[in-house]
């Protein structure tokens, strides 16, 4: 048991305003190179579980499409009885497999969801839940109705039906939700830049000399610019967005909208340097 007369020197573990600022400059510096905030862990955390749970099935998914390759062409050539049967069990097994791996997938892009920062952004993950949970349920039902086939002329129509829910719902729901994970953690690391800057600022003025004073002018006229520049490709970013369609397909658009919020991200990153100045000054 520890010594009960031992005391704690509060005083010793008092962190005063420029520690604070300084861990405050650090964090947000290592959020601007990694465009996210995230502990270092010796275990394996759950996305790097999913990442591992979708390498996996996609070689499952390699190895199937490779056996229903050689059935579908074995069938074709020989016509028979028992290549029709192998064809069916191979076909089926292949679009098991693809079901596993678009659940697998839709699940590793939750994982990203939950790593992503979602305080003062403009997005709700509430609905980006619910659109992948909605999503889930679509394939596992596709999946229910594949388990109970039991001929080959089944499988076709199953397989169009669910390209059409591929090309029509899933596919353009699930790349506009990558695009939200990334405009909102891009608004996310603006926030925290613009709450340090503004904290950085007010402590630099109370402690600056007259000879660094134009360096803080200087300063300040780069993370304004910073901050101008940010916010315009966040806005135009978000314009963007809304043009991204749901039920059709659009990667022109998508592309637009990585291009923007990339701006956003460059812009934030300049001003690394700035605050590693800024810290040397206080």
């Amino acid at each position: 048991m520890p010594n009960a007369s031992r005391t704690i020197n509060f005083k010793q573990l008092t962190v005063n305003n420029k520690t604070r600022i300084r861990l405050l400059i650090f964090f947000l510096i290592l959020s601007l190179v990694t465009c996210h905030l995230s502990l270092v862990s010796a275990q394996q955390s759950p996305l790097d579980e999913a990442k591992a749970s979708y390498t996996a099935q996609l070689t499952k998914y390699n190895n199937a499409k490779e056996d229903y390759v050689t059935a579908k062409a074995n069938y074709a050539s020989f016509q028979t009885a028992s290549a029709k049967g192998e064809a069916f069990t191979k076909t089926k097994e292949y679009l098991s497999q693809v079901d596993h791996l678009l659940i697998v997938y839709m699940q590793l892009v939750k994982e990203y969801g939950e790593n992503t920062r979602w305080q003062n952004v403009s997005f709700d993950k509430s609905q980006t839940d619910g659109i992948l949970a909605d999503q889930i349920n679509i394939i596992q039902a596709h999946k229910q109705e594949l388990d109970n086939t039991q001929t080959l002329e089944e499988l076709p129509p199953l397989a169009k039906e669910l390209k059409d829910k591929l090309d029509n719902s899933t596919i353009p729901k699930i790349n506009k939700i990558i695009v939200t994970f990334d405009i909102a953690q891009t608004e996310y690391v603006f926030s925290r830049f613009v709450d340090v800057s503004q904290t950085t600022n007010d402590l630099v003025q109370k402690r600056i000399g007259p000879a660094n004073y134009t360096l803080l002018l200087n300063w300040q006229s780069e993370i304004a610019d910073i901050k101008d520049k940010t916010a315009t490709n966040l806005s135009l970013a978000k314009q963007s967005y809304q043009k991204i369609r749901e039920d059709k397909n659009n990667p022109y658009q998508i592309q637009q909208t990585d291009q923007i919020t990339q701006r956003a991200k460059v812009e934030l990153k300049r001003s690394k340097n700035l605050f590693e100045e800024m810290l040397r000054v206080i």
